[in-house]
């Protein structure tokens, strides 16, 4: 399903979403509303590219980042989970990972995405290889990938 068939669905559904992300700097967000009529559904992004941000903002503890990393699953579940209810949303995505050029605490194309709706919760975890866009892309690509399996089974 191309996305602005998943996108389509979500309006007729009236499914509130919105999207939480680190490394991918808002790409989710950009492809989003080049379909019109989505703002009756899709609510915004929180853009939380440093811990700083991601602490103090959406709330991650500072011991989980410190012990975790940004980079993790603990850390793409509580972004999930955090930027759901401050945006107040049906269906909330989150990113983090490293589209480098640079392996810094974690490989390059490590990426984590969670979604979260409902009591439901879904968190993925990619090995994407590629340079810094293809990486950024290829997540975005993956995170409506995710959408598209939970919304064929969505009531």
């Amino acid at each position: 399903m191309k996305n602005q068939l998943i996108i389509q669905k979500l309006m007729d559904l009236n499914i509130t979403f919105g999207s939480v992300e680190s490394f991918t700097g808002g790409q989710f967000a950009s492809t989003v509303v080049n379909y019109p009529g989505v703002s009756k559904v899709y609510k915004g992004s929180i853009v939380s590219y440093s811990n700083d941000v991601k602490h103090r903002v959406l709330k991650i503890k500072e011991s989980d980042l410190k012990k975790y990393g940004a980079v993790s699953s603990t850390v793409a579940l509580e972004m999930a989970r955090n930027g759901k209810k401050l945006l107040d949303v049906d269906f909330c995505v989150a990113f983090t990972g490293n589209a480098g050029p640079t392996a810094t605490n974690y490989d390059v194309g490590e990426v984590f995405i969670a979604l979260i709706y409902g009591e439901d919760e879904i968190l993925e975890h990619f090995k994407i290889k590629g340079d810094r866009n293809k990486v950024r892309s290829e997540a975005v690509t993956r995170a409506f990938q995710i959408l598209e399996r939970v919304l064929e089974n969505y009531n």
